[in-house]
């Protein structure tokens, strides 16, 4: 407040005077129209999920239940016959439209049924021989259905939902007791399409979402069995329907957008499944928003207003003000013999007064200070052989640390090609393992083919006297098995090429440009060369290595030999750690994780150590230049430097880490997919 001027002062306090009414008078209707917002929105959703758990309650009873019933008493009763009862099966299916299919299975032996007789819904036949779905896998029960069937009483199956007929479907199995008969069950399939169609098309929808959860917190028209998203939520369904309890709750969220969510759920009586309905806040309390905007209209009319007033009334008090500022510019410019123009004897009279000394007595200041002046220029002129003689000396200092600046440049770049020649090393000795097994493939063939071609001749000779037929198919398997042989040596050929090539290409250094790669084999390559590397210096190494890549990314425009060595780096300082890790405990198991994933418009590579992982100062310094961990002798500290140019300088991508110490390390490599709109 200090800085600022009178004129602004008075702004600012009438603001105050005008803003504060407003603002408690609009803070109050906010606070109403938000409690009865939270009101409506709560009714709605608690009526919603009610009104819904009733109408499936009574599809359940009605269209599903009721039917089986009818048909349960028919198929029970003495006085009909068994052509009787088995017509009753597609009787009752004709008057049904939410009832799939009848199966009436008998007990012959332990877990043992048999199918007795069967009727199913004309439309439904002809959909599924249409889309060739077999009738036995969409009307009839599985193996692993029937095992799990208690013919003691009613029981539920899963939801099943065939893809290619857009159709969801329910099994329902109800015990039958006939006269004369062995144990029996009824199982029905009812057609769920209509409860779901009910919940998506629902009015409700167009603000909120509906979803029918089962007693796993499983969506229950969900083909990937996709879970609710809050744990609070499902652990509050899961408790009451396993209590038996059927009371509806409301109850907010916070998903993982960080976006507030209220909901409602509510449960049918005789399903363990829980209707839930949810409405997002921002959305339920637009009511809100719409006022605080008004609000804000009227606060900058009030501004305004304020502001009018205000300019008018400091017109009046800053005038003699303006004249005391003028006669202190006066002064500041170095004129000393100002008079201040106003003849009021009031506050601003006196300060007048006042500053009109104050600027006699600078007067007088400024002259003394002119004297002392004249004695400093000569007291500078002594001074300035010394500062001669001391400049030439920096100077000569400067030279010498130059030459130390070209010493230290050219150790760096020793250490650059010291790192990049024991890349290329580690690198080579991998290959010549890797070279080995396809060439000892190729070797192994082509003895098996020596020993083919004996037996073809052999047989040969012998098909002259045998019959022609049993001759013909001696012949002909051994023919099928040279081409499966020739097939192998040509493949690990092909193998040991390629990885002498990728040998070749490493060797020669990185080109700096930019092509297409096959990104999934590139990493494989990376990750087995580090392997083998290691392989050849501890034979007892063995290593899990995990790999997810996304079948989508195949070609993707890199610099293959500078991306392959970034991943080679962070490779070889994984196995590092997990070696380091072992040490201490034996029993650890090596593992190496491999992703790759498609972000959008980049792609992500993921690798993941089981190592010791790296404190919080260690990962501070890690793409710092010169900086390792590792003993004198064993690391340049320049891996990690140059990793990170390669991917943020040369591909315009991020390298991430994420490390617990003792425990993990984790890289992530972020790349654009197209680095020309970079």
């Amino acid at each position: 407040m200090k800085k600022l001027t009178w004129k602004t002062k008075l702004y600012l306090f009438s603001a105050l005077i005008a803003l504060i009414p407003i603002g408690i008078a609009s803070y109050n209707m906010i606070g109403i129209a938000r409690d009865e917002t939270v009101s409506n929105v709560n009714d709605e959703l608690i009526t919603t999920a009610n009104e819904l758990a009733k109408e499936i309650n009574n599809i359940y009873r009605q269209n599903w239940v009721a039917p089986i019933d009818v048909l349960r008493n028919g198929l029970e009763l003495n006085s009909l016959g068994a052509n009787e009862k088995a017509a009753l099966l597609p009787a009752v299916i004709e008057n049904t439209s939410d009832i799939i299919s009848f199966i009436l299975y008998f007990e012959v032996g332990k877990d043992q049924y048999v199918k007795a007789v069967q009727a199913q819904q004309k439309r439904f036949a002809a959909l599924i021989a249409d889309k060739g779905i077999k009738e036995s896998d969409f009307f009839e029960l599985t193996s692993a259905e029937i095992k799990n069937i208690n013919i003691s009483k009613n029981s539920f199956g899963e939801p099943t939902f065939f893809k290619q007929i857009d159709q969801w479907q329910l099994t329902i199995v109800v015990p039958v007791k006939i006269n004369g008969a062995p144990p029996a069950f009824l199982a029905t399939k009812v057609d769920l399409n209509r409860v779901r169609d009910r919940i998506k098309n629902h009015p409700f929808t167009k603000n909120g979402k509906l979803f029918l959860l089962n007693n796993s917190g499983e969506m229950v028209f969900s083909a990937e069995k996709q879970t609710f998203s809050d744990k609070k939520v499902i652990g509050e369904i899961k408790k009451l329907l396993e209590s038996g309890s059927r009371i509806g709750k409301k109850d907010s969220y916070t998903n993982e957008k960080g976006e507030s969510n209220v909901v409602c759920y509510a449960f049918p009586d005789n399903l363990d499944w829980a209707v839930l309905a949810e409405i997002n806040e921002d959305q339920a309390y637009v009511a809100v928003s719409k006022m605080e905007q008004s609000l804000f209209l009227w606060v900058l009319l009030g501004v305004v207003l304020a502001g009018a007033g205000v300019f008018f009334f400091s017109r009046q008090i800053s005038t003699p003000i303006s004249v005391l500022t003028g006669a202190a510019s006066e002064i500041s410019k170095g004129n000393f013999d100002v008079k201040v123009n106003y003849t009021p004897k009031d506050e601003i009279g006196f300060l007048g007064k006042t500053l009109e000394s104050m600027s006699s007595s600078l007067k007088e200041s400024f002259a003394r200070i002119e004297r002392q002046n004249q004695e400093l220029e000569e007291y500078n002129r002594t001074l300035e052989d010394k500062v001669a003689l001391r400049t030439k000396e920096l100077e000569q200092k400067n030279i010498e640390l130059q030459d130390l600046l070209e010493k230290l440049k050219a150790t760096q770049t020793q250490l650059i090609s010291h790192e990049k020649l024991a890349s290329l090393g580690a690198l080579t000795a991998g290959i010549a393992h890797e070279i080995q097994n396809p060439l000892n493939f190729v070797n192994n063939f082509s003895k098996i083919s020596v020993s083919l071609v004996d037996e073809l001749n052999e047989e040969i000779e012998n098909a002259l006297k045998e019959t022609e037929n049993e001759g013909r198919e001696i012949l002909e398997e051994i023919c099928e098995d040279l081409k499966v042989n020739v097939a192998k040596i040509n493949e690990h050929g092909r193998r040991a090429e390629s990885i002498v090539k990728n040998m070749l290409q490493h060797s020669r250094g990185d080109s700096g440009q930019l092509m297409k790669s096959n990104i999934p084999e590139m990493i494989d390559e990376a990750i087995s060369l580090s392997y083998h590397s290691l392989k050849t210096k501890d034979k007892e190494f063995q290593l899990s290595i995990k790999k997810d890549f996304d079948t989508g990314i195949k070609e993707l425009v890199v610099n293959p030999q500078a991306l392959s060595r970034v991943i080679i780096n962070i490779v070889n300082n994984g196995l590092y750690a997990i070696q380091e890790k072992i040490k201490k405990n034996p029993e650890v198991t090596p593992v190496i994780e491999a992703d790759l994933k498609d972000r959008g418009d980049r792609i992500e590579i993921r690798i993941k150590d089981n190592g010791t992982g790296m404190p919080e100062k260690v990962v501070q310094k890690i793409f710092e230049p010169f900086y390792t961990t590792k003993p004198t002798g064993e690391g340049t500290g320049l891996g990690l430097s140059l990793s990170y140019d390669i991917v943020t300088k040369m591909h315009k991508g991020e390298l991430i880490v994420n490390t617990k110490d003792g425990e993990f390390t984790e890289f992530r490599i972020l790349i654009p997919k197209d680095l020309s709109s970079t």
